[in-house]
Parts: structure tokens; sequence; C-alpha cells
């Protein structure tokens, strides 16, 4: 099995459990070296003690026995007593008992010297008795038997000794020698233990280092050839953590690969223009849709400045705009001209991004030519419906008007019949001309509104008086509140709308129904509620009946004679007011239309 097969931890656990086996199994060598040089010290030292000891014991031997003889000759007192004697004798010899031996001819020789010496004393002993009992012949006889035995165990004790003396003698002659030896080898094992730690922690940390930074430098590497877009290094084996790392760089590396191809290709492939720009407004990098909006290739315009492609009429514009992205001003989008090749105008709206770590400009450029000339388009259709339709419908309607008047001659019954009919149509037409040009201004920001505290129960008040005489026609009761509660907006806009929507409550309220108008207090909004009591709007219906032309149902066209607009247009003023309108219901159970504009409160206060 490689060693890069093996996980970090347990080459961590080899570096640092191999060198810590051999120190204790070189402790443990210097220990029993030391114990042994130790051994070698006890062991001169036992046997000098036990030499002394035998010494000592064999020169109390003679003191007694020499006592014994001249206390049995001569009736001087002795210095010396036995009983003394004999107790020092028995305990050296006990000492001696205690100290054994070390090896087996000093334990022999130490067992002989203390059965010798304890029959030494039995006889002395033996001696002193018969002294005390008398002088007869008999019991001199007797001492001379005493004498010779005395003697002969003196003999083997003294010959006993002088060996213990002997080996003690040998034993200090050679363990000196040991001891040096032991020691000798306690310092050649200390050096070469010292020698061999060193060179095996050194070999070993160079193996694992090399195995480890080697591969490590694999990653280095490979970090750089990622960086500069290079191929990366094979894939390393094994399946410690190094190589781990190495299969989640290689595969992170072909994640952004995989990312930087998209995302080329999303820029490749981009309908707008996205380059990026020096700090002097010099093209870097650029995309291939400029040569689809502009005319121009990348090659063409990378190194050109920006301002040759600007309008000359944008131009101070642009150097300010960028000025301004530059200080991290984040302004609005810019609205430039660009010039195509072929010298057209290219009307496009820029967003842009300064990059301080870069020094450069990240820009993306919008194609509006095609909305500006649907703007165009739409401005001339709405001056051909002001112009062109409105005007001639007012003079149509003036001369329907005349009509029933007789001002233009005797008219049949039919004839009136017909002119009303036209009168009405004309009508209808004329709303919905008045209609798509009040949402048109209201989308374009250009209709005048007057912004003022104003009374929310007059709004409501004015709203409804328009609607009593067609409340009683078709009895429904409007119900209405006074709130006492005061907002911030146009009136005329705000009855407007209120307007609109008591009037489609209108439509849609059953006989005997009633129409609820009541305002509300939310936080810093006051909130005007409508409520009718009519079908109910189906759910998935709710969030598009303020679009344009969206009816409920599509017979309500007909039905209902609205043009589809006016919810449009309440949405539209509401939210020139920065507030917000909605509605609320459910089939069968009627509808609650609601509007939330700011109070007067809140605006007094921002």
């Amino acid at each position: 099995m490689k060693i890069s097969q093996y996980r970090l931890a347990e080459k961590g656990l080899v570096l640092v459990s191999v060198p810590l086996i051999f120190q204790i199994v070189f402790v443990v060598i210097l220990a029993l070296l030391l114990h042994q040089a130790q051994l070698e010290t006890g062991r001169e030292y036992h046997a000098k003690l036990l030499a002394v000891e035998a010494s000592e014991t064999s020169r109390l031997f003679y003191d007694l026995v020499r006592v014994l003889i001249l206390s049995r000759f001569s009736s001087t007192e002795l210095q010396t007593n036995p009983d003394k004697l004999s107790a020092d004798i028995r305990g050296h010899l006990e000492r001696m008992k205690q100290l054994g031996g070390d090896n087996f001819r000093e334990r022999e020789a130490v067992r002989r010297i203390i059965l010798l010496s304890e029959e030494q004393l039995n006889v002395v002993s033996d001696l002193r008795r018969l002294s005390k009992e008398g002088t007869d012949p008999i019991q001199k006889r007797g001492f001379g038997d005493f004498k010779q035995r005395i003697f002969a165990i003196s003999s083997l004790l003294v010959r006993e000794v002088e060996n213990l003396t002997t080996e003690a003698r040998e034993i200090e002659r050679t363990s000196p020698q040991v001891a040096e030896r032991a020691r000798y080898m306690v310092m050649l094992a200390l050096l070469g233990g010292v020698v061999f730690s060193i060179s095996l922690t050194v070999a070993l940390s160079l193996f694992f280092s090399r195995n480890v930074t080697g591969r490590l430098a694999t990653l280095t590497d490979n970090s750089k050839r990622l960086a500069r877009g290079a191929e990366l290094t094979p894939v390393l084996e094994g399946s410690d953590e190094i190589v781990e790392l190495d299969n989640v760089f290689h595969e992170m590396a072909a994640a952004l690969s995989e990312a930087a191809r998209k995302e080329r290709a999303l820029v490749d492939y981009a309908q707008d223009i996205i380059c990026s720009l020096d700090s002097n407004r010099t093209f870097l990098k650029i995309n291939p849709a400029s040569q689809r909006i502009l005319g121009h290739s990348p090659a063409e315009m990378v190194g050109q400045p920006l301002l040759e492609f600007v309008s000359s009429d944008d131009s101070e514009r642009t150097i300010c705009w960028l000025e301004e992205v530059r200080s991290a001003a984040s302004p609005k989008p810019l609205e430039s001209m660009l010039r195509r090749k072929d010298g057209s105008i290219v009307y496009t709206l820029w967003t842009a991004h300064w990059s301080e770590s870069d020094k450069a400009f990240f820009c993306v450029a919008h194609d509006l030519t095609a909305r500006k000339e649907l703007d165009l388009r739409k401005q001339e259709l709405m001056a051909m419906v002001t112009h062109d339709l409105r005007s001639p419908l007012t003079a149509i309607q003036g001369c329907l008007a005349m009509l029933p008047l007789g001002k233009l001659g005797e008219i049949t019954e039919r004839g009136l019949k017909l002119s009303g009919m036209a009168w009405r149509a004309s009508e209808r037409m004329l709303a919905l001309i008045n209609d798509l040009l009040d949402l048109e201004k209201l989308e374009a920001g250009q209709m005048q509104m007057e912004f003022q505290e104003i009374s929310i129960d007059q709004v409501i008040q004015r709203s409804a008086e328009g609607f009593e005489n067609m409340a009683d026609n078709q009895n429904v009761k409007l119900k209405t509140s006074q709130t006492g509660l005061a907002a911030y907006g146009d009136e005329h806009r705000l009855v407007q709308v209120l307007v609109n929507l008591i009037g489609n409550a209108l439509k849609y309220s059953p006989d005997g129904g009633t129409i609820s108008i009541d305002a509300v207090s939310i936080e810093s909004f006051v909130e005007v509620q409508v409520t009718d009591q009519g079908r109910g709007i189906p759910a998935h219906l709710l969030d598009a009946v303020f679009e344009r032309f969206k009816q409920v149902e599509i017979a309500d066209a007909k039905k209902k004679k609205g043009t589809g607009l006016g919810l449009a247009i309440c949405k539209a003023i509401i939210e020139q007011h920065n507030g917000k309108i909605g509605v609320t219901s459910e089939e069968g159970k009627g509808s609650t239309f609601w509007l939330r504009i700011p109070s007067s409160d809140k605006v007094l206060a921002a």
C-alpha cells in the first residue's frame, strides 16, 4: 500500500509514535545497563561487608576461646565478659544471615560459617557449663576434649572465612572492571541512541515532508495554472486529505471553467453591449453585440475612446455621468446617443460600475432605439387621436345635438332615434379617447397634480353626490361616514378615482343593495374603502382588474358600457400619490376596493 493512501492523521501518528517507541526502548536499555552497573557496585560492597563480618566473627571466637582458657587455668578476674563476646558473635552471625550472598559460593560460604559458628558457640556453652560444676580430674580430661573440638571447629571456621575473604577479594578485583564496562556500555548506548534518534527523526521528517510538501507544491502550482487559465496537472493518486483536496480543486476548476464558458456564452450572445473601459474611458473589452448594434466589430472598438462613438450632443453629459460612477455616487442609468458605422443614431441606456482594484468601468448598454421609435409612434398616435379623432367627434356631437332641436330642419321620429344612437356612440368613443389620453399622461408623468392637505370626508362627499339619483333609480343605498381624517394629495384626482370606484359598485350592485364608503387610518396612511354587495370577483382575476381593457366578463363591456380603462387610470393616479390600490373579494359576497395614500401627518413629518 502506498504511503499516500494513508490519512494525514495516520502519517502524523507514525511520525510521532516511531520515535516515541524508540525512545521508550532506548530508556529501558539505559535503565538495564545502569541497573547492572549499580548491581556490580553493590555486589562489591556486599562482598566487602560479608568479609568484614566473617573476619570479625573469627576474631571474636578467638577472643572467646582465649578468655575461656584463661578462666580455666587462672583465678584472676577476666576483663572481658564471655557472655558479651557470645552476644557480639551472634549479632555478627545475624547480620551475615541478612546479607546473604550474591552468588552460590558466597551463599554456601556464609551458610557454612554460620553453621560452624553456631556449633562453636554450643561447644563453648557446654564448656562453661562444665566449668561451673567442679574441677575433678574427669572434668579436666573432659576439658581437653572440649579444647580439641574447639580447635578443630576454629580451624574449619578460619578456612571458611579465608575462602569468603578470597571470594570477596576476587569480586573486589573483577567488579570495578564489570562496572566500568557497564558504564562504558551506558555511554555508548546513550551516544548511539541520540545519534539514531536524531537520524530517525530527520529521516521521518524528510520522508513525510517530501510526501506532503511535494504534493502541496502541486496544489500551489495548480492554483497558479488556474489563475492564468492553463491546464491543470493530473489528479494526484491516493486517498488522503491532500488527494481529496486536489480532487476538490479539480472539481472546482472544472466548475469554474464551465461557469466561465457559460458566462462567455451569455456575454457573447447577449443582445446588450457588455464592455469594460479603462480610467481614460477607452474600450478594453467588448462583446460581439457591438457588431449588431453599432456595426463595429469588437476588434475595431477595443483600444478606441468611448467618445469616438458618442453623439457630440451627449459627450459632456456622458463624461460627467462616468465621473459620478467613479465617485460611487450611484447615479441613475444614462440615456446616450451613439453613432453607428453608417452614421445613423442609436439610442442606448447605460449602467456602469467602477472597480477600484481593476481601475476600470464595467458597463452594459441596452439598445433603446426600438422603444424610442415605439414611443414616437405612440406620440404620433396620441396626436392623431387628439386632433384627428377627438376634434371631429366633438363637431359630430355638436351637429347631433342640434337635430332634436330642429335647427337643421324637420327630422322624422326614426331619424331622431338614429341620431340619439349616434350621439351615445360618439359619447362613448369620446370618453374612450379621453381615458386613453389621461392614462398616457399619467404613465408619462405629464399630468399636472396639485398636492395639498385635503379632507377625506369632503372627497367622499363630493364623490357620492353625483350618484344619489342614480342610486335611487337602482334602489341602491349609498352609505357614507364622517371620519375627520386628512391626507396629502390632489383632491380633484382623488374624487375622480372614487367616482370611478363608486360607479363600478353601482353597476354591479343588486336591487336593494348597499354601497358603503368609509375611511380608516392605517399607520401613516389613510385607507378609503368602497364596499358593494355585488357578485364579487373570481380569485384569479383580482390582480388583473387594474389592467387596461380588462373586464370581469367579456359581456360586461356591452352590458355595463365600460371602456375597461377606468381602474387602470385609478391605479396610475394613486401611484402618482405614492400610494397603493387593491381589491378584496369573494364570489357571491361582494367586493371591497381600497386605496391608500399618505396622511398629512406623514408628509409633514417627512
